[in-house]
């Protein structure tokens, strides 16, 4: 799991041929989902896209947004598991984990191999 400086390893992480990178966080990392879905080119499967610290702390509407940015960026062309990064902590709100479920619902029928 890396969850800090992924955007910097991109292509060593495809050149490794590893299965899975988990822990892609636009928040505390910054990363660029056009890019790494770019970068990995379909050879690696995303997991994470939403941050649970910050953004599951949030009102509604961020979490929507940020939940409908990872899976539009990541799902296309498949390979991408949308989750909260690093996890759910017990002191997570149910709120937010209801808002980030509630929005993979409205959202989760996208094209996955498109």
């Amino acid at each position: 799991m890396i969850t800090t400086g992924v955007m910097l390893i991109l292509d060593n992480i495809k050149d490794c041929e590893v299965d899975l990178l988990l822990g892609i966080d636009p928040v505390q990392d910054r990363v660029d989902f056009k890019v790494v879905k770019e970068k990995l080119d379909g050879k690696v499967c995303v997991w994470g896209g939403v941050n649970s610290a910050v953004t599951l702390r949030s009102t509604r509407e961020v979490i929507r947004r940020a939940v409908y940015e990872a899976i539009e960026n990541l799902a296309p062309g498949g390979g991408f598991i949308l989750g909260a990064v690093d996890a759910l902590f017990k002191d997570t709100p149910s709120e937010g984990v209801g808002a980030f479920i509630e929005a993979w619902r409205e959202k989760c029928a996208y094209p996955r191999n498109t």
